[in-house]
């Protein structure tokens, strides 16, 4: 067994914070799989992300708290983007369901889609600094790790 691999599991041990980002992340996967048929669904993972969110900060926090601030900064953001994303879709489906043959609510209703679909975009960029933040803190906490064994 790594040097690495005894220090992640000492922390594993000694810490009850490092056992629930799993558990958050658990229930993301199973709302983000229900989601694909619901929209409660959807915002139910994105609840369910944020709250990992703060967990996971909750452990880098010991590494560097600035860089995991940002890191949980760009997370949420990203949270708010697939919130705003969700209240769209549903305003999309809304005017929809009132429109028959109104050209103009047919419109009105492509332009929520394609707002959900930027609000998407924004999202996965932020979710990707968010990711290469937290790479950061990994990559250098791993090599703490190391120094020290």
């Amino acid at each position: 067994m790594t040097a690495a691999v005894a220090a992640a599991q000492r922390i594993a041990e000694s810490s009850p914070s490092f056992r629930m980002p799993r558990v958050w992340w658990l229930l993301l996967a199973i709302a983000a799989a229900i989601a694909a048929r619901f929209l409660a669904a959807d915002l139910l993972s994105i609840a369910c992300y944020a709250a990992a969110t703060v967990l996971v900060y909750d452990l880098f926090a010991a590494s560097d708290r600035n860089l995991s601030l940002i890191a949980m900064s760009f997370s949420l953001l990203a949270c708010a983007a697939g919130a705003v994303g969700g209240v769209l879709h549903l305003a999309a489906f809304i005017v929809f369901k009132g429109a028959q043959y109104l050209s103009l609510l047919h419109s009105l209703a492509l332009l929520f889609l394609r707002l959900r679909a930027e609000a998407s975009t924004l999202g996965l960029a932020l979710f990707a600094i968010h990711c290469l933040v937290a790479g950061y803190l990994i990559f250098r906490e791993a090599l703490k790790c190391k120094r020290s064994y």
